[in-house]
């Protein structure tokens, strides 16, 4: 199913961000290693965060049970929980593949 090496520093976590003003998956970038990141919500509710540089506006969209989020390359981005109670989050991060030679 996978060439040899396409796995290689890909990752899987669950998150469980606290129903309180200073919990959040903080804004962060994969800079430039090349990877793609998706937030699968899978309870509570939470707000997902992007923005192209650190001086950039923040964008902010809505996200509940189901919504998935992606960001590549140098894009920053983070989740907070809006919600009451936990905001959970499945998170997959892969490496875009090389290119053919």
């Amino acid at each position: 199913m996978f060439a040899e090496g396409e796995l290689v520093n890909n990752r899987i976590g669950a998150y469980m961000i606290l129903p309180t003003s200073n919990d959040s998956i903080g804004f962060h970038t994969h800079g430039s290693r090349k990877e793609q990141e998706l937030y699968i919500v899978l309870e509570g509710q939470g707000q997902y965060l992007e923005k192209d540089d650190w001086e950039s506006p923040e964008k902010l969209y809505p996200v509940e049970r189901g919504s998935i989020t992606t960001m590549r390359g140098k894009g920053f981005h983070g989740i907070k929980n809006i919600g009451n109670s936990p905001l959970i989050v499945f998170v997959i991060t892969t490496n875009e593949r090389k290119a053919e030679q």
